[in-house]
């Protein structure tokens, strides 16, 4: 098991908690850390942030979710109990 206490640290996912995940995946599934690090240190130079926006799978306001979609609190409430009869 391992964990990682950071008492004196806020709640996100700063650099310290980031390195912590990185060592973790990195032990766990048997990859190369060496690959992003210098120093001994995580190098995140290379990485890109993208907007937020770029990041919804279906676009901004749902405009490109598949026709066959349920689109809906109702309709989706409908597909449940069609689903548990």
């Amino acid at each position: 098991m391992t964990n990682v206490h950071l008492p004196e640290e806020k709640h996100d996912f700063g650099i310290n908690k980031r390195t912590a995940v990185y060592r973790f995946m990195a032990k766990n599934l048997n990859l190369n850390l060496a690959a992003v690090e210098k120093n001994g240190q995580i190098d995140e130079s290379g990485i890109t942030i993208e907007k937020m926006t770029d990041m919804y799978v279906f676009g901004d306001k749902g405009e490109k979710l598949p026709a066959h979609a349920v689109k809906g609190f109702a309709n989706l409430e409908t597909v449940f109990q069609a689903a548990t009869k």
